[in-house]
């Protein structure tokens, strides 16, 4: 059994903390939206579509259907979590919380979830230690 990485934190951006305290507390109003275009390219290139580093534009994303459909509770999911305004955002309310009940995870434990032991834990020299990380 392995871990889901659920973030890629080559898409965070200076700024973005702020950002997401200011919409968890209430303050969305007071976000400088012109530091986060939609067209501004941020991530890891290596995961980003060549649409988008070809800055060609795009359009929706199309889910696939028949047999590769994705399960209703997924599509939600992601649609949900993928929303672009940040107040209506799954988790924007009441935090983790509204994501840990949505239909996708009805059949997870978080409990169990929480107390499973890692199959690998790094032997770190330091907090700096980057040595498990590539060279690149």
């Amino acid at each position: 059994m392995g871990h889901i990485k659920l973030t890629d934190f080559g898409l965070s951006k200076i700024g973005l903390m702020n950002r997401t305290t200011l919409v968890a507390e209430g303050f969305e109003s007071a976000i400088d939206t012109q530091q986060f275009k939609d067209k501004q390219l941020c991530g890891t290139p290596e995961y980003i579509a060549p649409e988008v580093i070809l800055r060609q534009g795009y359009e929706e994303v199309e889910y696939p259907d028949g047999d590769e459909a994705l399960p209703p509770e997924a599509e939600d999911l992601i649609r949900r979590l993928l929303e672009k305004n940040p107040v209506e955002r799954l988790g924007a309310l009441i935090g983790a919380t509204q994501l840990m009940v949505h239909p996708f995870f009805a059949s997870l434990d978080f409990n169990t979830l929480l107390r499973q032991k890692a199959e690998f834990v790094p032997q770190l020299e330091n907090e700096e230690d980057t040595s498990y990380f590539d060279s690149e």
